[in-house]
């Protein structure tokens, strides 16, 4: 086949095939994870930053919340932590244990399973909660403790209820461990209604173990550099006293893509695909 017989050709572009990574983000995720440019900033602190005088040299693993040399051990790289009170776990206190007093409990038969067991257990489950006694109150709420007790159910006229062994769980252990563990997104959902949330005492909200920030990089620990906007990490010196060593840069090639305005640590939420799909 000859060449075509035309002379010039306009408003026809070039079929470029690009592969498109899919990812789902998490409580975890932020846009320097999403874009991989927080593995260059973690390589950048571990090889080039400032460490204090007698301080032993991290690897990159070390710079990072998701890691267990990296993570605050006190929230686990989350930044928060996690809490109840007596307002979140009993919104009512008008209500009897037997009405629905303690609102963070299950439903359906587990919920009846630590009804039944207090009543075993000699509390009153049809007085006001407001009128129990606080030291009553106190251990139902936040105990750690799980006693297993031969519970005598008592149903409605016709049903069986034979003697079983009911382990107890507090109102704030059965939240905390639903939240942590249950993979079922509304139970999770659920759980969540009765947090309170907080920045980690620790690590103030920074997600690190305080060797990782205590190392800097133009006078910043590596949270601090993250929050900046790309355009301006991107021109941060290093310390005069310590040349940076060959590779030790952020790449400039992201400020030319759209996001310089975007700050490495910022949270993720959505699919890093979509946004290059609709441009």
């Amino acid at each position: 086949m000859g060449a075509p017989k035309v002379g010039d050709i306009t408003g026809l572009p070039p079929a470029v095939a690009l592969r498109q990574a899919r990812g789902g983000g998490s409580t975890r995720s932020s846009v320097g994870t999403v874009t991989h440019l927080s593995n260059v900033l973690r390589m950048l602190f571990s090889r080039a930053g400032a460490y204090p005088p007698g301080a032993e040299h991290l690897d990159s693993d070390s710079f990072s919340p998701n890691t267990p040399i990296g993570a605050c051990p006190h929230c686990h790289g989350l930044g928060r932590v996690h809490t109840v009170s007596e307002e979140s776990l009993v919104p009512d206190p008008g209500l009897s244990i037997r009405e629905g007093a303690v609102a963070a409990w299950p439903g359906a038969w587990q919920g009846k399973n630590y009804r039944d067991i207090l009543v075993e257990l000699g509390v009153d489950v049809d007085r006001p909660w407001s009128e129990l006694p606080a030291e009553r109150r106190e251990w139902i709420l936040m105990t750690d403790e799980q006693p297993v007790v031969t519970v005598h159910p008592v149903r409605d006229p016709g049903k069986v209820a034979r003697d079983y062994q009911g382990t107890f769980s507090s109102a704030r252990r059965y939240v905390l461990h639903t939240y942590a563990t249950t993979k079922s997104a509304s139970l999770r959902a659920r759980a969540a209604r009765f947090l309170l949330s907080s920045p980690c005492p620790v690590c103030g909200g920074r997600r690190l173990r305080p060797e990782a920030l205590a190392v800097r990089f133009a006078g910043r620990d590596i949270t601090e550099m993250a929050a900046l906007p790309l355009r301006l990490a991107g021109t941060a010196r290093h310390h005069p006293a310590q040349p940076p060593r060959p590779g030790c840069a952020l790449p400039a090639g992201h400020l030319h893509r759209g996001h310089g305005r975007l700050g490495l640590g910022e949270e993720h939420a959505g699919e890093p695909g979509a946004d290059r799909r609709r441009r």
